[in-house]
């Protein structure tokens, strides 16, 4: 047996490939599939049936002579050659002329579920809920073994450490994924303990991602009472279930971006917060320093004038109390005047001056002559002084 290097079984598989003529020439029918336009000019893309897939490559001058824009789904028939690429190892098509056949059987579904969910209004803006500021705990449904958890653990460790992570793991791709990411979902609701719900899963090709077209998972989405953010492939990659979420990520670690702040972000947030609060105190302290400078001025100088108008008002006052006064004190004064006449008129001692005299019996004035009684003794009261007398006799007149 003779012993032969890796490059002398590629070249040998070349040439072998090479000589077959009926490989020179084909035209083979199939959907495009992991469509990529490099920068050099060239695509690189798979043909896919139900049966398999062919790798295929168009290099830049061939592509001068297409009709259309080549897109993932579509059904084409690519015309070219087979052969081996030796430094790989593997075989592809060289398309030298590609036409359209229509878009795949997936394409056309996905369109057809996305134009019916659309027109029932799933996908309505409307609908969509608000993610929180500050999540406390992040519910990501996931496969618990790709990298897709790493890639957002690390971004939210990053960016906001604060929030715990809780996974709900779940089969993410081939038959059966979308109806374990279904129940993933609803057990992330059942729990209630997440503030914020992320579905993800790395790039592919579209039957790789198809389980994320399902009808049933898209309702889900839409029904469920946790935010959910969707981050299904590639930024170039859409599913059912982007549209039907509260909010599509291009990519797994952009999703763990969009759900949290950044602690960053918000130091920054907190700092002109503060330097504006600071700068708007500071703003009124010194506006109410300059009303207080205002007033203080203004008390000053109107209190020179309050006080010398309120001196002159005084002044007038006591003018005005002063002759009030002197006035009340000289009517009553005139009124006493004309009362000490009426008295001094009144007087009985006053009359005693014109020679009269006041008879008293018991310091008792003697009003009538027939109160008395011959013998009884009594003072009779003179303006100049009094005498004792004795009654003799008693003589009383009619009047």
């Amino acid at each position: 047996m003779n012993v032969v290097t890796v490059s002398q079984i590629n070249e040998y598989i070349k040439r072998k490939f090479d000589s077959d003529y009926l490989l020179k020439s084909v035209a083979v029918s199939g959907e495009i599939s992991n469509y990529v336009s490099h920068s050099s000019g060239h695509s690189y893309f798979s043909l896919k049936d139900k049966g398999g897939v062919l790798k295929a490559v168009m290099f830049k001058g061939n592509k001068a002579g297409l009709k259309f824009t080549p897109e993932n789904g579509m059904k084409v028939v690519a015309m070219g050659s087979l052969s081996s690429y030796p430094r790989d190892g593997i075989y592809q098509l060289y398309v030298s002329k590609l036409v359209s056949d229509g878009m795949g059987d997936l394409f056309i579904a996905f369109e057809e579920l996305k134009k019916r969910l659309g027109e029932e209004g799933l996908f309505d803006e409307s609908l969509k809920k608000p993610l929180p500021e500050f999540p406390e705990k992040v519910g990501v449904i996931t496969s618990e073994t790709g990298a897709v958890l790493h890639d957002i653990k690390n971004v939210l460790s990053r960016r906001y450490p604060l929030a715990e992570i809780i996974l709900y793991p779940a089969k993410v791709q081939g038959e059966g994924a979308a109806a374990t990411v279904t129940d993933a979902l609803f057990r992330l609701n059942e729990d209630g303990v997440c503030d914020v719900a992320i579905i993800a899963r790395g790039g592919g090709s579209m039957e790789d991602l198809w389980e994320f077209n399902s009808e049933k998972l898209a309702r889900a989405v839409r029904a469920s009472n946790i935010p959910v953010i969707s981050a299904v492939g590639h930024e170039t990659d859409f599913t059912i279930c982007d549209f039907a979420s509260d909010l599509r990520a291009p990519t797994p670690s952009a999703a763990a971006e969009l759900c949290a702040p950044s602690l960053d972000d918000i130091r920054m947030r907190l700092d002109s917060a503060e330097s504006l609060l600071n700068a708007r105190i500071n703003s009124l302290i010194a506006d109410k320093r300059r009303n207080m400078n205002l007033l203080e001025q203004r008390l000053r100088t109107g209190s020179a004038a309050f006080i010398s108008k309120s001196r002159l008002t005084l002044e007038k006052y006591k003018d005005r109390l002063r002759s009030g006064i002197n006035k009340q004190l000289f009517d009553k004064k005139t009124e006493l005047l004309k009362a000490a006449g009426k008295v001094e008129h009144t007087n009985p001692l006053a009359i005693l001056s014109k020679g009269y005299g006041m008879v008293l019996a018991d310091d008792k004035a003697v009003l009538s002559a027939a109160s008395l009684n011959v013998k009884d003794t009594v003072k009779v009261r003179m303006a100049d002084g009094d005498f004792s007398a004795s009654i003799t006799e008693v003589n009383v007149y009619e009047i």
